[in-house]
């Protein structure tokens, strides 16, 4: 049950009794979720004999509105301690029918207020009939103070100065009632925001000192009194501030510089310079300072600083300092340039200008000797010929506006030494004569000289120091040949000078060369002669001997030669060759043959063997290089290994064939008389031929074969069929009976076929052999066996004979069935359909048991039908009456809880069942050993238990219909243990109205889908207390939990706190919640209670 109220409604609970008299509660509830109440009257000893108590309005504002479809209940005098309950949805029940707002209305003298404590319960009775039955507990009421104003809490709350604040409200209703928050008067040097009683308070900016605003509190009915928050904001002390500023001077021009910032607080602030410029000098101290831009710049420098006011630095300032350009006069440049003795200079002015201006040149004067060319900065001096020494000439240069100073430049011509000179030669000497000669050189400054050969002669030698040189000619060279050279006077080389020469001829002998050349085996070489010779004549070629083995054919240096045939190994031959005058002498050409692998030849072959028969024998190969593999101890002497192999296989015979070509043919036997197979030579490297070995067969005769055979026929009828015979040779066969039939007569003809007649006389088998010949050779003997069968006659289908039984209700019965068939053959039974009342066993022989399942149906059937091994039966229903039998009745156990000290008002009678009758008497077997039990004769029963026990009761019954007892059952009743909470150690005073919060009480609630079931309260010391459980029609669950103190003095607040997250678990287990940020239900307990205290919580 839901208890965060919205609106506050006051109903008024009116009980009309039967003496006249009449007295109203007035119940707080939230109509607008739907709240019910429960009304408590106590009717012990009072005077209320016969009288009625009936709920009959409630109020709103200037308005009585009265309930619809009140109900009322007769009171008994003297009765023990009830409880009058009923369920109203009083919002349905007086609901506005404009939907104004609903608020309390007071009417003097009618009631007074305060809270009435209700409880809530209901059973089933256990009929399951889905109708409540309602009992009546004891309950009380007691009332409160009336309402008292709240009060709203004066505070005090200091924040430093720029430093916002949270602020919380608070105030106090000793009726404990929900507080309205409302701002009265805003703070006059500061901003509030937020919602009250959470505000937030932000003090002007740099304000300090004290501030106040002011509120009130409201309980839904009162005002509190004004309270005043009062806010001292103190004193921060702030940071003071630097200015940041710009100025302005002239390039060239100092700059004195003031720096300012200022303190709110007024205080002495110190200057401190932080950054310098990065061009210029800054000087001073303080505030004062002085700027000197460097010379001749011009542009935008600046500086920082900050200050101090004692406690804090200020912000970080710049002093921007603009320079601005003033025009300064160009410069020219000096220079001193040289160059030699009659060369010329290229010369270009310089000039520079501080603000960059393009500059003209003014030549002012000319150099004393030489000449001057060009224009502007470009010019070129031409020294006087042969002149050398310094000159100089002056320029200026001008930016548009100012001349420069003059500036003059000097050129040192420097002297220069002149060159020396080489003289060339014609020289002759003999091929093969040493030629003496003299360089010759001039210097015009008669310098000594120094002579250098250049490039030496290409078909000879230089020895000797120059000018004194020997020339030595190649031998037999003859033609031109030359060198060069220079001189130098130890400062300048001359010219280049050729010295020619020619080398007269003398006629040498030639020169034959020698060769080694190789070829393979069996492969011819072209080669050619070659010769030389100094005057290179033309040479003519002579063989001298030729090669010993091989042949040599060609003409002059052109020459083939082609070894022997499979030769490997040296051959040589000479010769010579003339320059038309002179032989050169003898010359040998070597040539070497290698070794080249000839593939081995495979040989063909043939051999005879008989029919079936085996032949061994060898295939052969051979190998023109015994050299195909070197032996192990003599690598220079070669032997030759052969390995054989079959490339295809015979084709009626099997070939065992080894790597040496050894061989064992086997012929298949059959009547082919030709074979083959191929086979090949390696050699280690290379496969031979593929040689083919042909095999002729000699044919022998073999025995044709017969085969057996078999057939089935009717007794005394015709067979007609073909016998099976084959010969290797396939050559005509004849056929011939060996054993004729004993009970038929055969026919064979020539080509297998035959007729075979029974004589009918006997079913007993029959057979007969044969054989067949080739001509020459018999066959083996085979055997045809005959089956004679005979025909059966007809087959008539079965037949079953009715069969009905009769038997009592739930027995069992065992019987068979019946059946004939009238060829004499045996017969079983085949059930088709089952029984529908009971069980059935059904044997293949007709024998059955069949057990009625003791219900009340008085017949039952099943379907059967017989088979002879060929044929069914048509299907015969066999009929089964059922005599009624009376049926004890059955009682199931049941269980119910109640409260402590509570009776518990129950029903059993649906816990009692009877298939046969609903007319049944109830008798209790044993009762209830810790109370007292009223059971009823239709069932309901009263259970009181005894005082101040809890615990588990129980009490069993049966039924009877007359004839039969049912079983005995039993009823279990749980009494709920009571919860108690302790006194507190010092008693509260009730003038204080002192709450005393029950915190760390926590719900561990044991949940399970069974209305059965129990929850259980576990306080934070463990100990676990049940809680009744109720479960509405409308599925609503409510658990009850009774607190019980005796001695309270004062109000007691208990805060029941309920988890969320609900999890469904299996039996036994545990279930945790997390907690709610507040109640979802407070309980007031009022002064001087001296009784229970109940309160319903729905979850």
């Amino acid at each position: 049950m839901k208890h965060f109220l919205k609106k506050l409604v006051l109903w008024t609970v009116v009980l009309v009794l039967t003496a006249g008299r009449g007295y109203s509660q007035v119940i707080a509830l939230d109509p607008y979720t739907g709240d019910h109440f429960d009304l408590h009257i106590d009717t012990n000893g009072s005077n209320n004999q016969g009288g009625g108590v009936g709920i009959y309005e409630c109020h709103y504002l200037n308005e009585l509105v009265t309930l619809v479809n009140s109900e009322g209940w007769d009171l008994t005098e003297g009765a023990d301690a009830q409880d009058i309950v009923d369920y109203y949805n009083l919002y349905n029940h007086c609901a506005d029918p404009d939907h104004d707002p609903i608020v309390p209305e007071v009417v003097s003298g009618m009631y007074f207020t305060g809270f009435i404590i209700y409880h809530v319960t209901y059973w089933n009775g256990g009929d399951k009939d889905g109708n409540l039955k309602f009992v009546g507990i004891q309950a009380s009421y007691s009332s409160v103070a009336p309402n008292v104003a709240p009060i709203a809490d004066d505070q005090a709350v200091s924040t430093p100065e720029d430093t916002p604040t949270d602020i919380t409200l608070t105030g106090s209703d000793v009726n404990g009632d929900p507080l309205l928050y409302t701002v009265l008067t805003q703070p006059t040097h500061g901003t509030l925001s937020g919602t009250a009683p959470a505000v937030h308070y932000v003090p002007a900016a740099n304000y300090f000192g004290i501030d106040t605003f002011t509120f009130s509190v409201n309980d839904g009915l009162l005002d509190s009194s004004v309270a005043t928050v009062t806010i001292t904001v103190g004193s921060v002390n702030d940071a003071p501030i630097a200015d940041s500023q710009t100025v302005t001077t002239t390039e060239d021009t100092g700059l004195d510089i003031t720096l300012t910032g200022s303190d709110l607080e007024l205080g002495l602030i110190s200057f401190i310079k932080l950054t310098d410029p990065t061009s210029g000098v800054l000087t001073g101290s303080g505030a004062n300072l002085h700027f000197e831009p460097a010379h001749n710049f011009f542009g935008q420098v600046s500086f920082t600083f900050k200050v101090n006011d004692g406690l804090s630095d200020s912000n970080v300032a710049t002093v921007t300092i603009n320079v601005t350009a003033v025009n300064d006069g160009p410069t020219a440049i000096d220079q001193t340039l040289s160059t030699d003795e009659d060369t010329g200079l290229d010369i270009l002015l310089t000039g520079t200008d501080p603000e960059s201006d393009p500059l003209s040149y003014i030549k002012l004067s000319d150099p004393a000797s030489g000449v001057l060319t060009g224009t502007g900065a470009n010019l070129h001096f031409q020294p006087a010929l042969d002149f050398y020494g310094q000159v100089t000439f002056t320029f200026k240069v001008n930016d548009g506006n100012l001349d420069s100073d003059i500036a003059t430049i000097k050129i040192n011509v420097g002297t220069v030494n002149d060159e020396p000179t080489a003289f060339g030669q014609t020289l002759n000497t003999p091929e093969e004569v040493d030629l003496d000669l003299i360089l010759a050189g001039l210097d015009p400054d008669g310098d000594p000289l120094t002579y250098h050969v250049l490039t030496l002669p290409e078909h000879g030698t230089l020895v000797g120091t120059g000018p004194d040189l020997t020339y030595v000619p190649n031998p037999n060279y003859n033609g031109p040949d030359s060198f060069t050279f220079k001189v130098d006077d130890g400062t300048v080389d001359s010219n280049i000078a050729t010295i020619e020469i020619t080398v007269t001829s003398v006629n040498d002998a030639p020169v034959a060369d020698g060769q080694s050349l190789s070829t393979a085996e069996d492969t011819g070489l072209d080669l050619t002669l070659t010769g030389s010779d100094v005057e290179d004549d033309p040479l003519s070629f002579i063989v001298l001997v030729g090669p010993s083995h091989g042949t040599l054919t060609g003409t002059g240096a052109n020459l083939h030669y082609e070894p022997n045939l499979n030769y490997f190994g040296l051959d040589s031959f000479t010769f010579k060759v003339n320059d038309g005058d002179l032989d050169s002498p003898e010359a040998t050409v070597n040539i070497t043959v290698t070794p080249v692998n000839d593939a081995p030849v495979a040989d063909d072959g043939s051999f005879s063997v008989d029919e079936g028969g085996m032949y061994p024998g060898h295939v052969w190969a051979h190998d023109v290089d015994p050299h195909a593999v070197p032996t192990l101890f003599t690598p220079s002497l070669f032997i030759s290994f052969l390995n054989y192999s079959v490339v295809v296989w015979p084709q009626y015979g099997s070939l065992v064939f080894n790597l040496d070509g050894s061989f064992t043919y086997t012929h298949n036997g059959s009547e082919n008389h030709t074979d083959f197979f191929t086979f090949k030579a390696n050699d280690g490297q290379l496969d031979s031929n593929v040689a083919r070995v042909d095999i002729t067969i000699n044919p022998i005769n073999d025995a044709p074969s017969s085969n057996p055979d078999d057939f089935t026929l009717v007794l005394g009828s015709l067979h007609q069929g073909s016998l099976v015979a084959t010969d290797p040779e396939n050559d005509l066969l004849s056929w011939i009976i060996v054993d004729a039939p004993l009970y038929g007569s055969l026919i064979l003809n020539q080509d297998g076929t035959y007729d075979y007649q029974h004589n009918g006389d006997n079913a007993l088998d029959d057979s007969f052999t044969y054989k067949v010949n080739d001509g020459s050779v018999d066959s083996n003997l085979s055997t045809v066996s005959i089956t004679v069968t005979v025909l059966p006659p007809l087959n008539t289908p079965p037949g079953t004979f009715p069969e009905a039984i009769t038997l009592n209700e739930g027995a069992s019965l065992t019987d068979a069935v019946g059946g004939f068939d009238a060829d004499g053959d045996p017969i079983t039974f085949v059930l088709v359909s089952d029984v529908v009342n009971g069980t059935l066993t059904f044997n293949a022989n007709g024998t059955y048991t069949y057990t009625h399942n003791g219900t009340e149906t008085i017949a039952d059937s099943f379907q059967f039908r017989s088979y002879d091994g060929k044929a069914t039966s048509a299907v015969r229903t066999a009929t089964i009456t059922i005599n009624p039998i009376n049926d004890a009745p059955v009682a199931v156990n049941g269980e119910d809880e109640t409260d402590f000290n509570t009776v518990l008002t129950g029903n059993i009678h649906d816990l009692i069942s009877d298939v046969d009758s609903a007319n049944w008497t109830l008798g209790l077997v044993t009762s209830v050993a810790h109370g007292t039990l009223v059971l009823n004769a239709n069932g309901t029963f009263t259970y009181t238990p005894n005082s101040e026990f809890s615990g588990e009761d129980k009490f069993t019954f049966k039924a009877n219909d007359g004839g039969l007892d049912s079983n005995i059952a039993t009823y279990t009743i749980t009494v709920d243990e009571e919860v108690i909470i302790e006194d507190p150690d010092t008693p509260l005073s009730p003038l204080s109205f002192w709450w005393l919060y029950l915190l760390g009480l926590l719900f561990i609630l044991i949940f399970f889908l069974r209305p059965n079931l129990k929850y259980a309260l576990v306080d934070k010391n463990g100990k676990e207390t049940v809680i009744r459980r109720h479960i509405f029609a409308n599925g609503n669950d409510d658990l009850f939990i009774d607190i019980n103190d005796k001695n309270i003095e004062g109000l007691v607040k208990v805060d029941l706190v309920v988890y969320k997250q609900l999890v469904k678990r299996e039996q036994g287990q545990k279930i945790t919640f997390n907690l709610f940020k507040k109640p979802v239900k407070t309980i007031a307990v009022p002064e001087d209670m001296k009784d229970s205290i109940e309160d319903q919580i729905k979850l």
